[in-house]
């Protein structure tokens, strides 16, 4: 499961000594490189990489372990940069189509992800747009 955003980036303040201003610094946290370096590993074991720009198709199917509340978009981006960094794909733009649901709760905390190269018809761009009502 991967870490919220909340605990993925963090801030702090620091004095630039040649200016003497304040400056805030945005950095990943241990927890969130961890995170990153397991997905990493787990693709490579799996064998699962796409180095191709063409658009993809993906869903994400993230169980928590408990019943508490939970925003899903905020695992989501989250998910997205990792399987970028550890090779699924080559860049988050390729993304088309990105379905999230919450899954079961399960013990420990999963989430599945399915990607698959985006082939459009033209009857799939033409459900997004509504026919006027009669």
């Amino acid at each position: 499961m991967p870490p919220s955003q909340n605990q993925y980036w963090r801030s702090r303040v620091v004095k630039v000594k040649a200016t003497g201003r304040d400056m805030a610094i945005i950095y990943t946290t241990h927890e969130a490189k961890n995170y990153r370096q397991r997905i990493a590993e787990l693709l490579l074991e799996q064998g699962a990489w796409y180095r191709s720009a063409n658009p993809l198709l993906v869903r994400l199917l993230i169980c928590p372990d408990s019943d508490r509340q939970m925003d899903l978009d905020n695992r989501c981006k989250v998910a997205l940069d990792s399987l970028m960094n550890g090779s699924l794909f080559v860049d988050d733009s390729q993304i088309e189509t990105l379905e999230v649901r919450r899954g079961p709760t399960l013990k420990p905390a999963v989430m599945f992800v399915w990607a698959e190269e985006f082939v459009p018809t033209r009857q799939d761009n033409l459900a997004w747009i509504k026919a006027p009502a009669a």
